[in-house]
């Protein structure tokens, strides 16, 4: 079961930005990513991009995808429930502001 975070950025400082939101998510929720680093993916010419992250590369707006795992968690010790999605949305639109400054 994966968790994970995926961007197509490569510039500075969005991807800076980014790392920091990554890093926050791991250390102050229930994100429990199964790589453990920020995935940046870059596609080349013959590779579909994801709508999401294709954003960057169109527009230049930073994007990420994530996705969260529908196994039990290592750090809840079982499934999230609805409660747990919810808290874990309250927590990240936080860090989103944090990881801005």
């Amino acid at each position: 079961m994966n968790e994970y975070f995926d961007t197509m950025v490569d510039a500075e400082p969005m991807l800076a930005g980014l790392q920091r939101f990554f890093d926050a998510a791991v250390a102050k929720t229930s994100f429990d990513p199964s790589r453990p680093k920020l995935g940046i993916f870059v596609p080349n010419g013959n590779t579909p991009a994801n709508s999401t992250n294709s954003i960057w590369r169109d527009a230049h707006v930073p994007m990420l995808l994530m996705e969260t795992r529908i196994g039990p968690s290592r750090k809840l010790g079982r499934i999230a429930t609805t409660e747990d999605r919810v808290e874990l949305g309250r927590q990240l639109i936080a860090l989103m502001a944090e990881s801005v400054k």
